[in-house]
């Protein structure tokens, strides 16, 4: 990952996804994070890049505080934490 201020160093819990999609994840978070007026305006912004780009349906959560539980395809799930928020972003079966 390119250099980024200490500010946006994501922390990544757990992922299921290849390298180069976690990157693509993370760097995407940090435009939605410096893009987005509102903090609600961040899932739909990476949900709506990724339905696009990798077919949909993919889910976005960003929050400080939240549980889940979900099935989700083969390879295509990350959770990570970024400026004091978490953010989960899966794909489930069309």
């Amino acid at each position: 990952m390119r250099s980024i201020p200490a500010e946006y160093r994501p922390i990544v819990v757990k992922a299921e996804m290849d390298f180069d999609m976690q990157e693509e994840v993370l760097e995407l978070a940090i435009e939605a994070m410096k893009r987005c007026g509102r903090i609600t305006d961040i899932p739909s912004y990476i949900k709506g890049v990724f339905d696009k780009k990798y077919g949909r349906p993919w889910h976005c959560i960003v929050g400080k505080n939240f549980c889940s539980r979900f099935t989700h395809e083969t390879d295509r799930f990350i959770y990570f934490s970024l400026c004091s928020r978490d953010f989960l972003l899966f794909k489930t079966l069309a």
